[in-house]
């Protein structure tokens, strides 16, 4: 057996002893990391699959189905379409990952890592040396449920962006809808204003004839060209509108680029909504911003209890080895010895007790408490008030088109004639058809107006019945139901 070195140092009667050493702080270290929440590898872990969305990331161009040939489109179509590339249904989608990145981040073991140190250092005791070693690992562990806590907050935060995808397709639907109605609308709009270029027209080839005979002064010729720029003004404008509305409706399903698209399908008539307490109350229960503001204040909730909880003390625990080198003095001589201790550290909450996250945490209770009283006060009054736009538009509808329509092409017929066989003049003519002009564009901004409130239903209590039958009541009976 070789003698210690006296020149500083020391031999060491057993070569592997430090190989020894270091695997045996290297395998407690990987012991203790395991223990206290150490990542492990993802090729040996087994994830707990959480609730699959499937329509929380649509993709834009492998989900959509082929535009027509010829750019039109029929309201089943449009909505179908809509459902996952409108662009607020797509934003909703894209914002409820950020519920699933929240219950995956709540997932981890532990919010601390390990700290691992290293210490080597000469020791000089008497005009000798040793070279002394230590190694210690140290894990700060939550023994109150705190990981608990942060689960059910996330879960209820994922359920709140879930929630504003139900708020997105009752919008979308709402939408969608109008934006169709009022393609149809501007179509028929465009469809009165050809018809009036062409009655402009008729009259302005017969005040002609009349003048060439003597029984029209040459000044109706005038006035009658007059009116044919004022209709064929109105026709260039509601043409513009058809192309507007196209668009609209292309923008609102999410299509992705011009020209707009061509609405196919009848304009549906105006009927009564249905209205009470008992539908007040099945909408609000079904209602997703009622349910948000509901949710919100449970997510508030959940997140003072996880503060509170996070105030609690996180205990700190560790293992360490020490190995002290021998020594040689002239005097005496030292051998080499080896620590091992573990320690707990208990921090004492006197100063820090998370204060200022519990105060913040109450303040958007009370926040999110007020809000969700607001709502439901607000959502039963928009209801009724939507309720009763809808049913006054659609009243007023049913009284011009049942006192315009009926008699509409009737009476047209009838003043060409008049004026063709001479019973009535250009300037009487004139006069009668700018008021049934008037009259029938009174009874398609009624429509306008009907629809415009139908979507403000619609987005307060979902889609409703957008394929109404002949059976349904009128909105002249007192009844009808979508």
């Amino acid at each position: 057996m070789k003698k210690p070195s006296l020149s500083g140092g020391e031999t060491s009667p057993y070569p592997s002893r430090n190989r020894l050493v270091m695997k045996s702080c290297v395998l407690v270290a990987s012991a203790l990391a395991v223990t206290f929440g150490c990542d492990i590898p993802s090729s040996r872990r087994t994830e707990v699959p959480g609730p699959a969305h499937t329509a929380t990331t649509p993709d834009l161009v492998a989900e959509k189905p082929k535009a027509p040939s010829d750019g039109r489109v029929s309201l089943p179509q449009a909505l179908a379409y809509a459902k996952e590339n409108a662009p607020e249904a797509v934003v909703a989608s894209a914002e409820a990952g950020l519920g699933d990145a929240e219950v995956t981040a709540s997932k981890q073991v532990q919010p601390f890592n390990p700290t691992l140190s290293v210490g080597l250092g000469q020791r000089r005791q008497a005009g000798g040396t040793g070279l002394d070693a230590q190694v210690a690992l140290t894990q700060q562990i939550e023994i109150a449920g705190q990981r608990g806590k942060r689960r059910e907050s996330a879960q209820m935060y994922r359920e709140l962006t879930q929630l504003g995808i139900d708020a997105a397709a009752w919008t979308v639907h709402a939408d969608v809808h109008r934006a169709f109605e009022r393609a149809l609308l501007a179509q028929e709009r465009l469809t009165l204003a050809d018809e009036r270029v062409a009655v402009a027209k008729e009259l302005l080839r017969v005040a002609e004839r009349k003048v060439e005979v003597g029984e029209e002064s040459s000044l109706v010729v005038d006035v009658a060209n007059a009116e044919l720029c004022v209709a064929e003004n109105t026709a260039t404008a509601a043409a513009a509108d058809v192309e507007e509305f196209r668009l609209l409706l292309a923008s609102a399903i999410g299509w992705p680029s011009p020209p707009g698209l061509e609405p196919v399908g009848r304009l549906d008539a105006p009927t009564l909504a249905e209205s009470g307490p008992e539908l007040i109350r099945s909408a609000a229960e079904s209602s997703p911003s009622v349910r948000q503001a509901e949710t919100a204040r449970r997510v508030a909730e959940a997140d003072l209890a996880t503060a509170k909880r996070e105030a609690w003390p996180s205990p700190t625990v560790g293992v360490s080895f020490a190995r002290e080198g021998s020594t040689t003095t002239p005097d005496n001589f030292s051998p080499s010895s080896t620590i091992w201790m573990g320690t707990l550290q208990i921090p004492i909450p006197s100063f820090a007790r998370n204060q200022g996250p519990v105060a913040r945490s109450r303040a958007r209770v009370k926040v999110a408490e007020a809000r969700q009283r607001a709502v439901s006060i607000q959502y039963i009054a928009m209801v009724s008030a939507a309720i009763a736009q809808v049913n006054a538009a659609a009243r007023q509808s049913a009284a011009l088109e049942g006192s315009v329509l009926p008699t509409f092409e009737k009476s047209l017929a009838a003043l060409r004639r008049s004026y063709d066989v001479g019973e009535m003049g250009y300037l009487e003519v004139a006069q009668a058809l700018d008021r049934l002009w008037a009259a029938r564009q009174q009874a398609l901004d009624a429509r306008a107006a009907y629809y415009e409130a139908f979507a403000d239903l619609e987005r307060l209590v979902g889609p409703l019945d957008s394929t109404r039958s002949s059976s349904s009541r009128g909105a002249t009976d007192g009844g009808g139901a979508r």
